[in-house]
């Protein structure tokens, strides 16, 4: 088991899996326990050494998240101190970072598809607990949960990129409008209500009304309620919006 703080182990190039296994009914924990060493001794992983540590309540569990990482949780549901999603919902948001298989009896197979759309990566009927599939959904948990993971990190640095982006284009004095490939507005600067006198938010979503030609600097001409027309300056250069293809306009008014 590692201390809190320090990452899964190798050794010679042998990775140890840290498994928590939360559980109270000792027929499940012996076969757990036996089964795995059965796979390491038997070479049915590569590469791979389990270390296992049992606890049969949620608070035991929760004192040994705070205290210790591991790789993978394998939860029963129903112990002592807390039961069915309640559960759950405790070990995830005390170890959010770290995959969970819940363990269930037999009839409660549709409360262990529940857990899992709350988060659980996937779940193990007792008394069906064979090698194979006692290995494949350690496995698959594990490699499910990073590429979870990975994507969240995925969306936060999108997120973040387009916070930037906002940023640095709201201190901008010029018109910038980014539309899609549909021509539909999916963001305008503060600096366009002048220029196109409507807010923001009122254009988005709108048909964009000029030409989108990239990379040309064109002259146009931009209505103006209850006057002349306003002479303007419009590039146009293509971009990427959340992920799909689009167009940026920079608008700025022509000075007679």
């Amino acid at each position: 088991m590692n201390e809190k703080g320090k990452h899964s182990e190798k050794n010679a190039d042998i990775t140890i899996m840290n498994v928590l296994l939360i559980e109270d009914a000792s027929f499940a924990v012996t076969f757990i326990r036996e089964t795995l060493a059965y796979c390491e001794e038997a070479e049915l992983v590569k590469d791979t050494k389990f270390a296992l540590t049992n606890v049969e309540t949620l608070g035991e569990a929760l004192k040994c998240i705070s205290e210790h990482e591991f790789d993978l949780i394998l939860l029963d549901l129903n112990l002592p101190d807390s039961k069915e999603l309640a559960t759950l919902d405790s070990i995830r948001k005390n170890a959010h970072n770290v995959p969970v298989v819940v363990i269930t009896a037999l009839s409660d197979e549709g409360l262990a598809l529940e857990a899992m759309k709350r988060g659980a990566e996937g779940f193990l009927v007792k008394g069906q607990m064979g090698v194979n599939a006692l290995l494949q959904a350690i496995f698959f948990a594990v490699e499910r949960h990073q590429i979870l993971m990975k994507l969240e990190e995925k969306i936060r640095e999108l997120e973040r990129s387009k916070s930037r982006f906002k940023n640095i284009i709201e201190r901008i004095h010029f018109a910038v409008v980014v539309v899609d490939r549909k021509g539909i507005v999916q963001f305008a600067n503060s600096s366009s209500q002048n220029f196109l006198e409507a807010v923001p938010e009122d254009l988005i979503g709108e048909k964009f009304e000029f030409p989108l030609e990239v990379g040309q600097l064109k002259e146009i001409e931009v209505r103006s309620k209850g006057k002349e027309k306003k002479r303007a300056e419009m590039r146009v250069t293509e971009t990427e919006w959340e992920g799909d293809g689009a167009y940026l306009v920079m608008m700025r008014n022509i000075k007679d």
